[in-house]
């Protein structure tokens, strides 16, 4: 689904409108609930990556909130931080990246599948 089509736009209005009537100590399940939603109907393999990534999310909180001493949180919240970008930039240009390294490796007379 993409931003553009009117599908989107009718998910977006029930999404907000539901929002809206879900008791407010509710609403963030059911943000989840749309944002699995929204991701699985753009491609089903979406959802293992928001799984991953909601419960390093979920993880990196527990251990933020574990910890006693202001550098360790510090710590813990930096290498949440750049685990979770680096996934999400993997995802992004992964096939970019082995695209352009297939395509160096040609260039040096080299074959890669």
């Amino acid at each position: 689904m993409t931003f553009n089509t009117f599908s989107f736009y009718l998910f977006f209005i029930v999404t907000v409108v539901v929002h809206y009537l879900v008791p407010k100590r509710w609403r963030w399940i059911w943000l989840l609930i749309a944002s699995y939603t929204f991701y699985g109907l753009s491609d089903i393999r979406f959802i293992l990556v928001l799984l991953i990534l909601t419960a390093l999310s979920y993880l990196a909180g527990v251990l933020i909130g574990k910890q006693k001493n202001r550098q360790a949180r510090k710590a813990w919240m930096l290498i949440s931080v750049v685990l979770i970008a680096a996934i999400l930039i993997l995802f992004k240009y992964l096939n970019f990246l082995l695209g352009s390294l297939s395509a160096l490796m040609a260039s040096a007379g080299l074959q890669w599948h």
